[in-house]
């Protein structure tokens, strides 16, 4: 029997990275000019504490972008109907890439997740969960039809591949190639 394979990457590049996390070194002028550039006389007035908790603020700021250059995760999600595995694979810039098998009996079959924004038009994800209770989101479609196209493909290859003696039957005029995402 031969299966389909269908791959979804989603990366964050290098430079991206390195761009988030420069940005986030710029709120950090905020305490250097309020609290150290400024010679205080006095650190019990108004003034003192207002600048104080910008300077907080703006340190909070600064921790949160830097937490979002350092780990924003790049992920892997391949599903292999030839093996009958999908394998999820992450890394992200402090972390090495790391990588789990799951057979598909583990998985349930993909669901579609629907992300509603205020200020601009719906996102949709595939979704599966594994036996042991980890949801494992991917695709990140602009369109609802073209999630539902993957979702239709992926249950495709996961069912010929629960059921391989149905499939052969249907193998005719089916595209085997690989598909990256």
């Amino acid at each position: 029997q031969s299966g389909q394979t269908l791959v979804f990457d989603k990366r964050v590049h290098p430079a991206i990275r390195l761009g988030i996390f420069l940005v986030s070194l710029f709120p950090l002028l905020a305490p250097y000019e309020l609290l150290f550039k400024i010679r205080w006389e006095s650190y019990f007035n108004p003034s003192f504490f207002i600048s104080l908790f910008f300077s907080i603020i703006m340190v909070a700021a600064s921790a949160f972008v830097m937490f979002i250059a350092l780990f924003a995760q790049n992920q892997h999600v391949c599903f292999d109907g030839d093996r009958s595995t999908l394998t999820y694979g992450w890394s992200d810039a402090v972390r090495a890439y790391r990588e789990t098998i799951y057979r598909f009996e583990e998985i349930s079959e993909p669901e579609l997740e629907t992300h509603t924004w205020s200020d601009s038009p719906n996102s949709y994800d595939l979704l599966v969960k594994t036996r042991s209770g980890l949801k494992i989101s991917f695709g990140d479609f602009a369109s609802k039809e073209k999630a539902q196209d993957y979702q239709e493909i992926l249950a495709e290859i996961i069912s010929r591949s629960r059921h391989p003696e149905s499939s052969r039957e249907d193998a005719q005029g089916v595209d085997t190639g690989q598909r990256v995402v």
